[in-house]
C-alpha cells in the first residue's frame, strides 16, 4: 500500500513541470542569400506638384476697402449713437448667461488620440491580440491532463466478469515525456488469456512514463504548435502597429485638409467682403459723377461671382469636416463633424527639414517599422516547421516504463508484489517522404522570407527618402509663396491707389485682388502640404508618437 501511494505522489509531483522544455525554436537570420544592394536616398530639392486644389477661391490675409478718403460720411446724432452703443451691451448682458462657453480650437493631437482609442478599424485591429491569445490557448490544450475510463461487463458468457479501468496521462514539454498513471479493478472469473486484467479485490494502481528516444525527443507536434502559437501572439503587435501607423497618417492628412479648407473659406469670405464694402463707395461716386454707372454694375457682378466662390468653399470645408469625422469621435464613439469655431487661428510652426539625419533615421526605422519585425517572426515560425520536419525523418523509438502495485493480497497471491515493466517500441516509414517534403517546403519559405526582408529594407529606405524629399520641396515652396504673396499685396495696394486717383479701373483692381487671393491660397496649400509631409515622414520612420509632432 505504501509503495502504491509513493507511485501516485511521484506522478503528481512530476506533472508540475509539464510546461518546461529543453528545446528552443531556432532564430532564423533574415540575411538574404546574396548581398543586398544599397539604395541611395533620392536627390533632394526636386520640384514636384505638391499643392492640392481644394476647388475654392483663396483668402486675403490683409483685407482693405476701396472707399475714397474724401467721401462724405453721414454722422449719427448723439442720441442715436448712444442707443446704438447701448443696445449691443444690453443684448450682450442678456445672452451671456445662456451662451455656451467657446470651445477651444481642435488640435491634431486630439484627433490622433481619438483614432487610437475610438476609431472602429483601430479597435478591430486590436482584436488581433485576442485572436492570437485564443490560438495560444488552443495550442496549450495539447498538454492537457487526460483521463480515459473504460468498463467491461460480461454477464452471459461462459466467463462472467467485470473489468473497470481509469487511465491518466499528462503530456509534458520535457523531451516529449508523458507521465502515465491509473487504477483498475476486476471481479468474477476472467479467462486465462486475459490474465493481465486480473486484480485483487481492492484493485491496483499503476504509474510510469513514456519517453521518445529519437523522433519526438527534441521537438514534437505539441511543442511545435505551442511555439508557433506564441509567435502568432507576437505577430499581432506588428500587424496592429502597421495599421495604427496607416490610420494615424490618414487622420493627420485629413486634419490638415480640414484646416486648409477652413483657411480657404476665410480667404473667399474676405474677398467677398471687400467687394461688398466697395459697392457702397462706388455707388456714392457714381451719384457724384466720378465713375460711370457700368463700374457699379461690374462690381455687383463681382459680388455675385465671389458669393458663388464662398458657396463652393463652404462645400469644400464641409466635405473636409465630414471626412475628418471618420477619425474624430466623441466619448460614445460617434463621429463628430467639426464646426468652424474649432478651426485653429493660425498654422503651427514648421521646423526646417534636416537631410543630414537621413541615414540615422533609416537605421532606426529598421528597428521600429513593423514590416521587418513581422518578417523575422515569420522566419522563426518557418524555422519551427523545419525543425519538426527534420526531427520526423528520424525513426520512432519510444520507451515506456510502468509500475503496478496491488492494494491488497487477496485472492491472488501472485499479485501482491510490486511489478515494473519496460517496453521499447520502434516505428519508421521507409521512404519518409512526408517529412522530407515538409522540410523542403520550410527551407524554401525561409529563403522567400529572406528576399522579402531585403526588399522591405529597401522599401523603407525609399519611403523615408521620398518623404524627406517631399518635405524639403514643400519647405522651399513656403518661402517662395510667402514672397509671392508679399509682392501681390504691394501690387494690389498700388492698383487700388491708382483707382482712387482715377488712373485705373475696376477690372484691374479685381485682377490684383484675385492675384493676391491666389497667392494667399498657395501659401496656405504649401504650409498644409508641409505639415502633411511631417506626418508622412514620421510614419515612414515608424515613429507613431511623432505623427502629431
Amino acid at each position: 500500500m505504501a509503495k502504491a501511494s509513493n507511485l501516485l505522489l511521484w506522478l503528481l509531483a512530476a506533472s508540475a513541470g509539464c510546461t518546461s522544455s529543453s528545446w528552443r525554436p531556432r532564430t532564423v537570420p533574415l540575411e538574404p542569400p546574396t548581398p543586398a544592394r544599397r539604395v541611395e536616398p533620392p536627390k533632394l530639392g526636386v520640384e514636384s506638384p505638391l499643392i492640392q486644389d481644394f476647388g475654392a477661391p483663396p483668402r486675403l490675409t490683409v483685407a482693405t476697402t476701396n472707399a475714397s478718403a474724401d467721401q462724405p460720411q453721414d454722422a449719427p446724432s448723439s442720441d442715436a449713437a448712444a442707443k446704438a452703443t447701448e443696445a449691443p451691451l444690453i443684448a450682450q448682458g442678456q445672452s451671456n448667461a445662456s451662451r455656451p462657453a467657446p470651445k477651444p480650437p481642435l488640435e491634431l493631437t486630439e484627433v490622433l488620440e481619438s483614432v487610437r482609442n475610438r476609431y472602429p478599424p483601430m479597435l478591430a485591429a486590436l482584436l488581433e491580440e485576442d485572436i492570437a491569445n485564443g490560438r495560444l490557448l488552443s495550442a496549450q490544450g495539447g498538454f492537457d491532463f487526460n483521463i480515459v475510463a473504460k468498463s467491461t461487463l460480461d454477464a452471459l458468457g461462459f466467463y462472467r466478469f467485470s473489468d473497470t479501468s481509469i487511465g491518466l496521462e499528462q503530456p509534458t514539454a520535457l523531451g516529449g515525456l508523458a507521465l502515465l498513471g491509473g487504477y483498475k479493478i476486476s471481479t468474477g472469473t476472467l479467462p486465462v488469456y486475459d490474465g493481465d486484467k486480473k486484480t485483487n479485490e481492492a484493485g491496483e494502481l499503476s504509474a510510469g512514463f513514456r519517453l521518445p528516444l529519437l523522433q519526438g525527443m527534441a521537438i514534437d507536434r505539441r511543442r511545435a504548435a505551442l511555439s508557433q502559437a506564441q509567435i502568432d501572439q507576437a505577430l499581432a503587435d506588428p500587424v496592429i502597429l502597421r495599421q495604427r501607423l496607416d490610420f494615424l497618417r490618414v487622420a493627420a492628412r485629413a486634419y490638415w485638409n480640414w484646416v486648409a479648407a477652413g483657411k480657404r473659406l476665410e480667404i473667399a469670405e474676405d474677398l467677398l467682403r471687400i467687394a461688398l464694402e466697395r459697392d457702397a463707395a462706388i455707388a456714392r461716386r457714381v451719384e457724384r459723377g466720378d465713375l460711370p454707372g457700368i463700374d457699379r454694375l461690374d462690381n455687383e457682378r463681382l459680388v455675385v461671382q465671389r458669393r458663388t466662390f464662398v458657396i463652393a468653399a463652404e462645400r469644400r470645408f464641409e466635405q473636409a469636416a465630414i471626412e475628418l469625422s471618420l477619425y474624430y469621435r466623441d466619448l460614445n464613439d460617434e463621429p463628430v463633424v467639426a464646426k468652424r469655431d474649432r478651426l485653429p487661428t493660425t498654422f503651427p510652426g514648421y521646423p526646417s527639414p534636416e537631410p543630414q539625419t537621413f541615414d540615422t533615421d533609416v537605421r532606426s526605422a529598421f528597428d521600429l517599422r513593423p514590416e521587418v519585425r513581422r518578417l523575422q517572426l515569420l522566419a522563426d515560425r518557418a524555422g519551427i516547421d523545419l525543425d519538426l520536419a527534420e526531427n520526423q525523418t528520424l525513426p520512432g523509438l519510444d520507451l515506456t516504463v510502468l509500475g503496478t502495485a496491488p492494494l491488497d493480497d487477496a485472492p491472488y497471491k501472485d499479485k501482491k508484489d510490486f511489478d515494473l515493466k519496460a517496453t521499447l517500441e520502434f516505428k519508421m516509414p521507409v521512404q519518409r517522404r512526408d517529412a522530407f517534403g515538409r522540410a523542403d517546403v520550410a527551407r524554401t519559405q525561409i529563403q522567400r522570407i529572406q528576399f522579402e526582408a531585403q526588399f522591405a529594407r529597401d522599401r523603407i529606405r525609399a519611403e523615408i527618402g521620398d518623404a524627406l524629399s517631399a518635405r524639403v520641396a514643400a519647405f522651399r515652396q513656403i518661402t517662395e509663396f510667402q514672397r509671392n504673396l508679399e509682392l501681390a499685396r504691394r501690387l494690389e495696394q498700388a492698383e487700388r491707389r491708382s483707382f482712387d486717383l482715377g488712373r485705373s479701373n475696376l477690372i484691374f483692381v479685381n485682377l490684383r485682388e484675385q492675384a493676391t487671393a491666389d497667392a494667399a491660397a498657395l501659401e496656405v496649400d504649401a504650409i498644409a502640404e508641409y505639415l502633411r509631409t511631417l506626418a508622412d515622414y514620421a510614419v515612414a520612420c515608424g515613429l507613431q508618437h511623432s505623427v502629431g509632432f
